[in-house]
Order: C-alpha cells, then sequence, then structure tokens
C-alpha cells in the first residue's frame, strides 16, 4: 500500500512447523515492522511509518475493516 510518500507492505504465510512468530512491533531507522498471528496465520506488516501506524493497520485487519 502507498500514498505516494509512504510505503507499508502487508504479508499474511501460514502457520506451522518451528518458524518463528513475531508478536508485537520493532523499529530500526526509518523502518518499522509489527506481527501478529490471526487464524492461525502470521500477519506481518512492514513499513516507512511509525510503528503505531502499522499497530492500528493490524487491528483493522484483525476487525475485518
Amino acid at each position: 500500500m502507498t500514498d505516494g510518500l509512504a510505503n507499508v507492505s502487508i504479508y499474511v504465510s501460514p502457520l506451522g512447523g518451528d518458524s518463528p512468530v513475531l508478536h508485537g512491533g520493532s523499529t530500526l531507522g526509518a523502518i518499522s515492522v509489527y506481527g501478529m498471528t490471526e487464524g492461525g496465520h502470521q500477519v506481518t506488516l512492514i513499513g516507512d511509518v511509525p510503528q503505531r501506524t502499522l499497530k492500528l493497520m493490524a487491528e483493522a485487519f484483525r476487525n475485518g475493516h
């Protein structure tokens, strides 16, 4: 997703095996990442936006908006 100023990518993959699971967020420089699990899937958001923005997007994803 982009508005021309910032970019956000959302990745959804099935949980399974010994794959590491990301819960919560982290920031490195201008890049933020936020992860959660939903319905047997890992949902990961990455973007050059504040971590709070990714968290709000993840919550909207979880609530079906």
